[in-house]
């Protein structure tokens, strides 16, 4: 294995770490901006009688969702505060998952998944953006 080091070069060390705080915050900001973009598509593709199904769809930074939500997962960085969790559902909206999947005696009705597939593509664009604008 090879490595090397750089001695002597400060004005090189700190740009590379000005490099990495704004790709950080550049990262940070697109995620809030992705996860804005997945949960407008969720809402207007769920379905809408009560309005309770509608207004429990969201985003969080951690992983503290709602009691009674299923999540889509994580976009996750190496710590707490880079982490959003896009979820569904509250105590009032809690069939949220039945929309979602289905039952026994209803149809699936998805929205939430499907707002994921159609939006990573862009998702994974603004972060790639954000990393190659902190780098210029």
């Amino acid at each position: 294995m090879i490595t090397a080091n750089v001695i002597g070069n400060k004005a090189l060390q700190a740009s590379l770490l000005r490099v990495r705080r704004k790709a950080k915050a550049g990262i940070k900001s697109a995620m809030a901006v992705s996860a804005d973009k997945v949960v407008a598509q969720m809402e207007s593709f769920a379905p809408e009688r009560s309005g309770d199904l509608v207004g429990s769809i969201g985003w969080v930074w951690g992983s503290d969702t709602p009691k009674g939500s299923f999540s889509l997962g994580t976009l996750s960085g190496k710590n707490e505060n880079e982490l959003i969790t896009i979820f569904a559902g509250n105590k009032d909206a809690f069939y949220a998952r039945f929309q979602e999947f289905g039952t026994i005696g209803m149809s699936a009705n998805p929205f939430f998944f499907i707002s994921w597939r159609l939006q990573k593509r862009g998702v994974r664009a603004r972060m790639s953006r954000a990393v190659k604008k902190a780098v210029k």
